[in-house]
């Protein structure tokens, strides 16, 4: 087992000692597992739980809690800088580097059936753009670009996935500085093997109205239409004859975030 936190080892100590060579601990991160493991050591299988546990969120001065106060410690190993240290020390950007990473930006949008990932990347080798991302948490990961003409003009945004995987639905503005309101609605071929998004087509807000904001678009189950906000409100769009209705019965109410399937794409 590897964990850490080193109070994680000193509970799973009296287990260990329990069950001999059936249990060893180890003291380290995930990505170190190769070292910690050894030469040699052969692996079945492996399970991963992942995140924090009751007893770091239980304990106030571990700063991972919300329900009560704690110096902003965070340290998952409980040694090196606290969380404070870092906001003290570091600027705005220095900050914002180290939340994101130093090498480059990434965004993941949905999941492949596959275990590939669809995201938006500033790639510190081929650049920015739109890829599938085949995680690999012993090395290198996988970036495969995405190959779509509507990328070179502006943003694609909150890409949804059909549940059969060969269309996506999006939104998009033209030009590179974020901005939500006035965004247009596309539904596109998808291929994943090439892969590319290709054939767009609009199909609400084409006319770009710049104060009204349209996005989360979702697909049905049964990939026969698309639920989408355009503010305030909830419309449903249908593929085959292209109709459109608005769903939302209550006119005060908040709309956004529409899933429209058991698990969000």
């Amino acid at each position: 087992a590897i964990d850490r936190d080193p109070d994680a080892i000193a509970r799973g100590a009296a287990l260990a000692n329990r069950y001999g060579d059936r249990l060893r601990l180890h003291e380290g991160c995930f990505s170190e597992m190769r070292d910690l493991a050894g030469p040699g050591t052969g692996l079945d299988g492996i399970a991963f739980d992942l995140g924090v546990c009751s007893t770091q969120l239980d304990q106030a001065e571990r700063g991972f809690s919300f329900r009560m106060d704690g110096p902003l410690d965070m340290r998952m190993s409980k040694s090196g800088d606290s969380a404070a240290d870092i906001v003290m020390r570091l600027d705005e950007r220095a900050l914002a580097q180290a939340l994101t990473g130093t090498s480059h930006h990434t965004w993941a949008y949905t999941c492949l059936s596959d275990g590939r990932i669809l995201v938006q990347c500033d790639h510190p080798k081929q650049g920015w753009g739109y890829y599938l991302l085949t995680p690999n948490p012993l090395g290198e990961s996988k970036f495969e670009r995405i190959e779509c003409d509507l990328a070179d003009e502006g943003l694609l945004d909150r890409i949804s996935l059909s549940p059969d995987e060969t269309k996506v639905c999006f939104e998009y503005q033209t030009g590179f500085k974020r901005k939500v309101p006035g965004r247009t609605l596309y539904i596109a071929d998808f291929n994943f093997n090439r892969p590319a998004i290709t054939d767009p087509k609009p199909f609400a807000n084409s006319e770009k109205n710049p104060n009204r904001w349209f996005a989360y678009p979702r697909w049905t189950k049964d990939e026969a239409a698309i639920v989408y906000h355009a503010s305030p409100s909830l419309y449903l769009y249908t593929l085959k004859d292209g109709s459109t209705v608005k769903v939302s019965t209550k006119d005060g109410a908040d709309y956004r975030y529409p899933h429209c399937e058991a698990i969000p794409k």
